[in-house]
């Protein structure tokens, strides 16, 4: 259950950003795969990819301990925000980000409170 949070709070970094005019803008933005290079604790550590399709579909992949973890879902957004779904035991868990900058290179977006930091990969 952690993992799947770190996981998504991942997702959550690689997807939005600030200064985005409308849900268009920031969904091409978003789009390639974004590594997190600074992390607050309880949110997805640092080395976590997250690669966001044209297609709305989400692959998040995160290194804790001597496992790596990777998750699939989907994903949308909404002016400043984007929203990833993963299924989690058949049921739907649905999270939030708010995306505070994005730029072609880099994206600063926070998860239930914590700030994450994520330069594009890809």
């Amino acid at each position: 259950m952690n993992a799947l949070r770190v996981l998504a709070v991942a997702i959550a970094v690689c997807l939005v950003g600030g200064n985005v005019r409308a849900e268009d803008d920031l969904a091409k933005m978003l789009v390639g795969k974004w590594v997190v290079t600074k992390s607050e604790e309880g949110a997805p550590p640092v080395g976590t990819t997250a690669e966001f399709t044209k297609d709305g579909k989400l692959k998040v992949t995160m290194k804790m301990g001597d496992k790596e973890n990777v998750m699939e879902g989907t994903y949308k957004c909404d002016e400043k925000k984007f929203i990833c779904t993963f299924k989690e035991n058949d049921k739907d868990k649905t999270m939030t980000h708010d995306v505070s900058k994005i730029s072609k290179d880099e994206m600063t977006f926070s998860f239930e409170g914590k700030t994450v930091t994520a330069k594009r990969k890809s």
